[in-house]
Parts: C-alpha cells; sequence; structure tokens
C-alpha cells in the first residue's frame, strides 16, 4: 500500500479501498494509516465533517455514504485520540 494525497493505493491490485481492516494486532497499522487518509485531513468545521460522511464509497458493489458505511467514526476516533496532532473540532 502506498499513500498519496490521504489516498492509500493496493498496489498490487491497482486498488483504492474505501476501508481498512485488521486483524489481530493491526491495530496499531491501521490507526497509522487511518491518520494518513483522505478524510482526516479535513475536518475543522462541522461542515467539514458532514461532507466527509456524504462522500459516497463503492462498497460491496453498491455506491453508499461514508456515513451509512462508517457511522460516528469521526466522532469516535476524536474521543480515542484518534486526531492527534489535528485541530479540536470547531463549530461554525
Amino acid at each position: 500500500m502506498r499513500e498519496s494525497g490521504g489516498v492509500w493505493k493496493n498496489e498490487y491490485t491497482q486498488t483504492t479501498p474505501a476501508v481498512f481492516h485488521f486483524n489481530g494486532g493491526g491495530k496499531k497499522h491501521h490507526l497509522e494509516m487511518e491518520a494518513r487518509a483522505w478524510y482526516k485531513q479535513k475536518l475543522d468545521t462541522a461542515a467539514d465533517i458532514e461532507q466527509v460522511y456524504a462522500t459516497r464509497l463503492r462498497f460491496n458493489g453498491k455506491m453508499r455514504d461514508f456515513r451509512d458505511i462508517c457511522p460516528k467514526h469521526l466522532e469516535r476516533t476524536a474521543a480515542l485520540g484518534g486526531r492527534e496532532n489535528r485541530p479540536k473540532h470547531r463549530k461554525n
């Protein structure tokens, strides 16, 4: 996997996965990769967060909103410290 501009690409399959999942002790690697993902790059306002949640992703062959696939994900990772080195969310 290589990251460019917040988008991870599997160089073997030439695909860009929408969701990462790691088994076993993969949590450390997942958090490191996710911190560099496109949707973590712009989360400064409520409108930014809404834009991420409204992003359409192909999931199991169907187009779905990020919100449907990962509901409350951004809030949960922020609460767990998953947004280290990022400004805290500001309300508009």
